[in-house]
């Protein structure tokens, strides 16, 4: 039997410390986003349970676990999405950072005879315990020939630490949406795993979507660089939407074979690249705004765009992410800010919860 894992190497720990009934803890937040099982055996193999079971210093924090029936279900959420991968190998690439990973020998079910394989995706696991979580353990049972085996995987689990110093992108206070704690806006893919996207609600507190563009005050505001970096992709050919909630008609094939899956959805965008290998992305932009250049040097706070309504948006936004590379596929990273606070005004860094607001200081 043979079990894979998407990522591969490591889990990003999205930690977060505080109190509970006065006592520290750690509120450990993972995500696993694909585990294929192989029956790579002579003989048909039925699988009885699969389950999870987060660690910290090799102690056990929890046990989750599915039985066949529960398998079952999960694994055939991917039936129908894996000829679609096999057509498309890039639509592959953008959820799971890899094409290939998913094939034909798919069945997705707890019964798999030689050579077939079956699989759960999104295992989002989230607890609170005295330690952050370091190691998630895989255990599945199954029976074969009338005998009951299991395969044990254990993948470690790391926080991860910034290799450069990042401002918000824009200045002033701000709503952040489809934050990465929702785990059904931007966190199913890859890339945008850490996502955010900003905006500034009307003077009621509500965000109509059926506005002009003109009509939303932070329209066309300025957007900065993140940090000292490269201009690594830029994409500036997009007509904005004309309004929120219509969007202008694209020919998604032509756009594809000359920008690439990325300009589909995220119209006019810039990415930079930072020390350490880290990429910063700003989507939507407004054509015609953006002043830098692919291989232009830039510095922190230096403006390279302004905020627009281009690409697949219901309305004028700035959609920011960190990512390990510029490609499609690359992988989502944990951004904190050095220059927001909270509405308590206490700084907040890494942004922790879907529609927070936070503001920008210095």
């Amino acid at each position: 039997m043979k079990v894979d894992t998407v990522p591969g190497d490591r889990l990003i720990n999205a930690a977060k410390r505080t109190t509970l009934d006065g006592e520290p803890v750690v509120r450990s937040d993972t995500l696993l986003r694909a585990v294929r099982i192989r029956n790579t055996l002579d003989s048909k193999v039925s699988l009885r349970s699969i389950t999870f079971r987060p660690r910290a210093d090799g102690r056990v924090l929890q046990s989750i676990s599915y039985d066949r029936h529960r398998i079952e279900e999960r694994a055939q959420v991917l039936v129908p999405l894996v000829e679609v991968f096999e057509a498309n190998p890039d639509n592959e690439r953008g959820i799971f950072g890899t094409a290939g990973f998913w094939g034909s020998d798919y069945r997705g079910g707890a019964d798999l005879q030689p050579g077939e394989s079956t699989g759960l995706t999104l295992e989002h696991i989230v607890l609170v315990a005295s330690e952050p979580m370091d190691a998630l353990e895989m255990s599945i049972e199954y029976e074969t020939c009338g005998e009951a085996s299991e395969v044990v995987r254990s993948i470690p689990v790391t926080e991860y630490a910034n290799r450069n110093r990042y401002i918000l992108p824009v200045q002033g206070s701000w709503l952040v949406v489809n934050n990465w704690d929702d785990l059904h806006g931007h966190r199913d893919s890859i890339s945008q795993e850490f996502a955010i996207d900003l905006i500034q609600p009307f003077e009621d507190g509500l965000f109509p979507l059926d506005r002009e563009n003109g009509e939303y005050a932070f329209y066309g505001a300025e957007v900065l660089a993140v940090a000292d970096g490269r201009v690594s992709v830029v994409k500036d050919f997009c007509e904005e939407n004309p309004r929120a909630g219509v969007k202008t008609e694209i020919d998604a094939r032509a756009i594809y074979r000359e920008h690439g899956m990325k300009a589909i959805t995220a119209g006019n965008y810039v990415i930079v690249e930072h020390e350490g290998g880290e990429f910063s992305f700003y989507a939507h932009l407004i054509r015609g705004s953006i002043p830098v250049s692919e291989g232009d040097v830039v510095q922190q706070g230096d403006r390279i765009g302004a905020l627009g309504n281009s690409g697949n948006s219901d309305a004028p936004h700035l959609h920011f992410h960190l990512m390990d590379g510029a490609q499609l596929g690359a992988r989502g990273l944990p951004c904190r800010f050095t220059n927001i606070v909270d509405t308590f005004g206490e700084p907040c860094g890494l942004i922790e919860q879907n529609f927070s607001t936070v503001r920008t200081i210095g």
